[in-house]
Protein backbone atom coordinates (compact mmCIF):
# COMPACT_ATOMS: atom_id res chain seq x y z
CA UNK A 1 0.00 0.00 0.00
CA UNK A 2 2.95 2.26 0.78
CA UNK A 3 4.32 1.48 -2.68
CA UNK A 4 1.60 2.52 -4.10
CA UNK A 5 0.99 5.75 -2.26
CA UNK A 6 4.73 6.72 -3.18
CA UNK A 7 4.06 5.93 -6.84
CA UNK A 8 1.29 8.49 -6.60
CA UNK A 9 3.07 11.02 -5.34
CA UNK A 10 6.28 10.71 -7.39
CA UNK A 11 3.83 10.23 -10.84
CA UNK A 12 1.79 13.99 -9.44
CA UNK A 13 5.18 15.58 -9.33
CA UNK A 14 6.48 14.59 -12.37
CA UNK A 15 2.94 15.99 -13.67
CA UNK A 16 3.74 19.44 -11.61
CA UNK A 17 6.97 19.49 -12.82
CA UNK A 18 6.13 19.12 -16.54
CA UNK A 19 3.41 21.30 -15.97
CA UNK A 20 5.31 24.20 -14.69
CA UNK A 21 8.42 23.80 -17.27
CA UNK A 22 6.11 23.34 -20.69
CA UNK A 23 5.41 26.95 -21.69
CA UNK A 24 2.33 26.07 -23.52
CA UNK A 25 0.72 25.06 -20.36
CA UNK A 26 0.58 29.13 -18.96
CA UNK A 27 0.53 30.96 -22.47
CA UNK A 28 -2.31 32.67 -23.05
CA UNK A 29 -3.68 32.30 -19.76
CA UNK A 30 -5.00 34.98 -17.55
CA UNK A 31 -2.30 36.35 -14.80
CA UNK A 32 -3.80 39.41 -13.99
CA UNK A 33 -3.96 38.75 -10.37
CA UNK A 34 -1.26 36.19 -9.33
CA UNK A 35 1.73 36.76 -12.17
CA UNK A 36 3.26 34.37 -10.35
CA UNK A 37 0.98 31.98 -12.02
CA UNK A 38 2.69 32.15 -14.85
CA UNK A 39 5.24 29.03 -15.49
CA UNK A 40 7.35 27.62 -18.09
CA UNK A 41 9.48 30.56 -18.86
CA UNK A 42 6.47 32.43 -19.31
CA UNK A 43 5.85 36.78 -17.57
CA UNK A 44 2.93 37.92 -17.22
CA UNK A 45 2.19 40.89 -19.50
CA UNK A 46 1.26 43.88 -17.53
CA UNK A 47 -1.01 45.36 -20.37
CA UNK A 48 -2.89 42.14 -22.10
CA UNK A 49 -3.03 40.74 -18.56
CA UNK A 50 -1.83 37.28 -19.71
CA UNK A 51 0.94 34.80 -19.84
CA UNK A 52 3.06 35.42 -22.53
CA UNK A 53 6.99 34.64 -23.45
CA UNK A 54 9.69 37.06 -22.93
CA UNK A 55 10.24 40.27 -25.35
CA UNK A 56 12.60 38.47 -28.13
CA UNK A 57 11.49 34.65 -27.65
CA UNK A 58 8.17 33.32 -29.02
CA UNK A 59 6.36 29.99 -28.24
CA UNK A 60 8.09 27.28 -30.28
CA UNK A 61 5.92 24.16 -29.36
CA UNK A 62 6.14 23.92 -25.63
CA UNK A 63 8.96 26.06 -24.66
CA UNK A 64 9.82 29.77 -25.13
CA UNK A 65 12.58 30.21 -27.74
CA UNK A 66 15.14 33.00 -28.33
CA UNK A 67 15.01 33.69 -31.17
CA UNK A 68 18.14 35.77 -31.22
CA UNK A 69 20.40 32.59 -30.36
CA UNK A 70 18.38 29.32 -30.85
CA UNK A 71 20.02 27.87 -33.02
CA UNK A 72 16.65 25.54 -34.14
CA UNK A 73 14.17 28.85 -33.81
CA UNK A 74 16.92 31.47 -35.19
CA UNK A 75 14.41 34.24 -35.91
CA UNK A 76 11.51 32.45 -35.69
CA UNK A 77 9.56 28.85 -34.86
CA UNK A 78 11.07 26.35 -36.87
CA UNK A 79 13.32 28.16 -38.61
CA UNK A 80 17.08 26.27 -37.53
CA UNK A 81 20.77 27.06 -38.74
CA UNK A 82 22.33 24.22 -40.80
CA UNK A 83 23.98 21.54 -38.89
CA UNK A 84 28.12 23.33 -37.01
CA UNK A 85 26.33 27.04 -37.48
CA UNK A 86 25.43 29.20 -34.24
CA UNK A 87 22.49 31.47 -34.63
CA UNK A 88 23.29 35.58 -33.18
CA UNK A 89 20.81 38.41 -33.55
CA UNK A 90 18.19 35.92 -35.71
CA UNK A 91 20.75 35.14 -37.85
CA UNK A 92 22.92 31.97 -38.47
CA UNK A 93 26.56 32.30 -38.31
CA UNK A 94 28.16 34.67 -41.31
CA UNK A 95 24.97 36.54 -41.46
CA UNK A 96 22.54 34.65 -43.43
CA UNK A 97 19.00 33.56 -43.12
CA UNK A 98 18.33 30.35 -41.93
CA UNK A 99 16.68 27.64 -43.86
CA UNK A 100 13.04 28.26 -44.89
CA UNK A 101 13.70 32.18 -44.35
CA UNK A 102 14.54 35.11 -46.64
CA UNK A 103 15.91 39.14 -45.72
CA UNK A 104 13.43 41.41 -45.49
CA UNK A 105 14.86 44.81 -45.03
CA UNK A 106 17.64 43.23 -43.15
CA UNK A 107 14.93 40.76 -41.12
CA UNK A 108 14.68 37.42 -41.63
CA UNK A 109 11.26 36.00 -41.85
CA UNK A 110 9.45 33.03 -42.42
CA UNK A 111 7.59 34.19 -45.89
CA UNK A 112 5.04 30.80 -45.71
CA UNK A 113 4.00 32.08 -42.63
CA UNK A 114 4.26 36.02 -41.63
CA UNK A 115 1.60 37.74 -42.06
CA UNK A 116 3.24 41.01 -42.43
CA UNK A 117 5.35 39.37 -45.40
CA UNK A 118 3.36 36.63 -46.98
CA UNK A 119 4.68 34.54 -50.13
CA UNK A 120 7.88 36.91 -49.90
CA UNK A 121 9.21 40.16 -49.13
CA UNK A 122 6.56 43.85 -50.23
CA UNK A 123 7.53 46.52 -52.10
CA UNK A 124 8.00 47.53 -54.87
CA UNK A 125 7.78 44.28 -57.83
CA UNK A 126 8.75 41.83 -55.10
CA UNK A 127 5.51 39.16 -55.00
CA UNK A 128 5.23 39.73 -50.88
CA UNK A 129 2.36 41.15 -49.35
CA UNK A 130 1.08 42.74 -46.12
CA UNK A 131 -2.16 40.44 -45.25
CA UNK A 132 -5.20 42.20 -44.56
CA UNK A 133 -7.52 42.74 -41.19
CA UNK A 134 -8.55 39.03 -39.86
CA UNK A 135 -6.47 37.44 -42.57
CA UNK A 136 -3.48 34.71 -42.02
CA UNK A 137 -0.70 33.95 -43.68
CA UNK A 138 -1.24 29.91 -44.52
CA UNK A 139 1.57 28.54 -46.79
CA UNK A 140 2.58 31.55 -48.09
CA UNK A 141 -0.85 32.92 -48.98
CA UNK A 142 -3.04 35.55 -47.03
CA UNK A 143 -5.98 33.52 -46.29
CA UNK A 144 -9.51 35.29 -44.32
CA UNK A 145 -10.78 33.29 -41.21
CA UNK A 146 -14.39 32.26 -40.86
CA UNK A 147 -15.03 33.76 -37.82
CA UNK A 148 -13.65 36.91 -35.38
CA UNK A 149 -10.93 36.43 -33.38
CA UNK A 150 -11.61 34.15 -30.12
CA UNK A 151 -14.15 32.37 -31.95
CA UNK A 152 -14.24 28.49 -33.19
CA UNK A 153 -16.25 27.21 -36.46
CA UNK A 154 -18.22 24.11 -35.51
CA UNK A 155 -20.39 22.91 -38.17
CA UNK A 156 -20.75 25.93 -39.86
CA UNK A 157 -21.47 28.33 -37.13
CA UNK A 158 -18.69 30.62 -35.31
CA UNK A 159 -19.24 29.70 -31.56
CA UNK A 160 -17.24 30.37 -28.34
CA UNK A 161 -15.83 27.00 -26.61
CA UNK A 162 -16.35 29.00 -23.38
CA UNK A 163 -19.94 29.18 -23.31
CA UNK A 164 -22.02 27.57 -26.00
CA UNK A 165 -24.24 24.80 -24.91
CA UNK A 166 -24.09 22.79 -27.80
CA UNK A 167 -20.23 23.28 -28.09
CA UNK A 168 -19.13 23.58 -24.68
CA UNK A 169 -14.88 23.53 -24.31
CA UNK A 170 -14.80 21.82 -28.11
CA UNK A 171 -17.20 21.13 -31.26
CA UNK A 172 -19.95 18.92 -30.66
CA UNK A 173 -19.71 18.37 -26.75
CA UNK A 174 -23.29 19.42 -25.64
CA UNK A 175 -24.05 19.94 -22.28
CA UNK A 176 -27.23 18.23 -20.52
CA UNK A 177 -30.62 20.49 -21.08
CA UNK A 178 -30.14 20.92 -17.27
CA UNK A 179 -26.90 22.81 -17.46
CA UNK A 180 -25.28 26.00 -18.79
CA UNK A 181 -21.94 26.02 -20.51
CA UNK A 182 -19.44 28.39 -17.97
CA UNK A 183 -15.84 29.04 -18.93
CA UNK A 184 -16.07 25.47 -21.10
CA UNK A 185 -17.88 23.28 -19.30
CA UNK A 186 -20.97 22.23 -18.19
CA UNK A 187 -22.17 23.71 -14.63
CA UNK A 188 -25.44 24.30 -13.02
CA UNK A 189 -25.24 27.77 -13.14
CA UNK A 190 -22.79 30.89 -14.13
CA UNK A 191 -19.66 31.78 -12.68
CA UNK A 192 -19.55 35.16 -11.03
CA UNK A 193 -19.19 37.60 -13.22
CA UNK A 194 -20.89 36.08 -16.55
CA UNK A 195 -23.86 37.61 -18.59
CA UNK A 196 -26.88 34.89 -19.38
CA UNK A 197 -27.93 35.42 -22.94
CA UNK A 198 -30.07 32.80 -24.33
CA UNK A 199 -29.13 30.21 -22.24
CA UNK A 200 -25.11 30.80 -22.31
CA UNK A 201 -22.81 32.27 -19.34
CA UNK A 202 -20.96 34.86 -21.40
CA UNK A 203 -18.20 37.57 -20.66
CA UNK A 204 -19.59 40.60 -22.40
CA UNK A 205 -15.99 42.00 -22.63
CA UNK A 206 -14.30 39.04 -24.66
CA UNK A 207 -16.81 37.24 -26.39
CA UNK A 208 -16.91 37.70 -30.36
CA UNK A 209 -20.35 36.26 -30.65
CA UNK A 210 -21.86 38.78 -27.62
CA UNK A 211 -19.39 41.52 -27.81
CA UNK A 212 -20.36 44.56 -25.14
CA UNK A 213 -24.37 43.10 -25.35
CA UNK A 214 -26.15 39.78 -25.84
CA UNK A 215 -26.42 39.17 -29.55
CA UNK A 216 -23.64 41.26 -30.88
CA UNK A 217 -21.60 39.14 -33.24
CA UNK A 218 -18.22 40.60 -34.22
CA UNK A 219 -17.30 39.16 -38.11
CA UNK A 220 -14.17 37.40 -39.32
CA UNK A 221 -12.28 40.69 -39.76
CA UNK A 222 -12.84 41.62 -35.79
CA UNK A 223 -11.24 40.89 -32.24
CA UNK A 224 -13.99 41.93 -29.09
CA UNK A 225 -12.06 45.11 -27.27
CA UNK A 226 -13.06 47.47 -24.95
CA UNK A 227 -11.46 51.43 -25.56
CA UNK A 228 -12.35 54.20 -23.45
CA UNK A 229 -14.88 51.54 -21.52
CA UNK A 230 -16.63 50.90 -24.14
CA UNK A 231 -16.29 47.26 -25.26
CA UNK A 232 -16.78 46.86 -29.25
CA UNK A 233 -15.99 44.83 -32.11
CA UNK A 234 -12.48 46.73 -33.28
CA UNK A 235 -10.50 45.92 -36.58
CA UNK A 236 -7.66 43.43 -36.51
CA UNK A 237 -4.29 42.24 -38.19
CA UNK A 238 -1.65 39.88 -37.38
CA UNK A 239 1.40 41.42 -36.13
CA UNK A 240 3.78 39.54 -37.97
CA UNK A 241 6.15 39.78 -34.60
CA UNK A 242 6.54 37.34 -32.36
CA UNK A 243 6.54 40.07 -29.27
CA UNK A 244 5.27 43.81 -28.51
CA UNK A 245 6.38 46.75 -29.60
CA UNK A 246 6.15 45.69 -33.26
CA UNK A 247 6.59 48.17 -35.64
CA UNK A 248 4.04 46.85 -38.30
CA UNK A 249 1.23 47.70 -36.26
CA UNK A 250 1.72 51.43 -37.04
CA UNK A 251 -1.07 53.34 -35.13
CA UNK A 252 -2.53 50.24 -33.87
CA UNK A 253 -1.59 48.74 -30.83
CA UNK A 254 0.23 45.68 -30.31
CA UNK A 255 -1.50 43.49 -28.49
CA UNK A 256 -1.13 39.56 -27.41
CA UNK A 257 -3.88 37.97 -27.02
CA UNK A 258 -5.40 34.91 -25.75
CA UNK A 259 -6.71 32.64 -28.73
CA UNK A 260 -8.90 29.42 -28.96
CA UNK A 261 -6.33 27.41 -29.50
CA UNK A 262 -4.87 27.91 -26.10
CA UNK A 263 -2.51 30.03 -26.27
CA UNK A 264 -1.70 33.39 -28.08
CA UNK A 265 -1.11 35.73 -30.69
CA UNK A 266 0.37 38.94 -31.38
CA UNK A 267 -2.10 41.22 -33.06
CA UNK A 268 -2.25 45.04 -34.29
CA UNK A 269 -5.32 46.06 -33.07
CA UNK A 270 -7.40 49.17 -33.54
CA UNK A 271 -8.12 51.06 -30.23
CA UNK A 272 -6.88 49.03 -27.21
CA UNK A 273 -6.17 45.69 -26.48
CA UNK A 274 -8.98 43.46 -25.81
CA UNK A 275 -9.27 43.17 -21.66
CA UNK A 276 -7.42 40.33 -19.54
Amino acid sequence: MRTIGLLMLASLSLLAGCTSQNASFSAGKTCGANPASCGGGTLCDAQAGICTCPPGSALCGGSCANLATDGANCGGCGLACPAGQTCNAGRCSGGSCPTGAIDCSGTCVDPLTNAQSCGGCVGNGLAGRACGNGQACVSGQCVASSCAFGATACNGACVDLADSPGNCGACGHACASTQVCSQGQCKDACAPGLTMCGGACVDLQHDPTNCGSCGTACDASNVCAADNGTVRCRDYRFAGCNSCPCPSCGDRVCCPVANSSGTYDVLCVEGSCPLP
